[in-house]
């Protein structure tokens, strides 16, 4: 199952620590720019 947030949201829970942003691109995408707190898994 997949549930979609907004952008408001997704701030409001990281700012609340209630999320965990995985990112899946390549390391190179993730350092060119990413979301604040994310994780990259590659």
């Amino acid at each position: 199952m997949t549930t979609q947030i907004s952008a408001a949201e997704l701030n409001t829970l990281i700012a609340t620590d209630h999320a965990l942003v995985i990112d899946t691109r390549d390391p190179q995408a993730y350092a060119e720019g990413h979301v604040p707190g994310a994780v990259n898994l590659r």
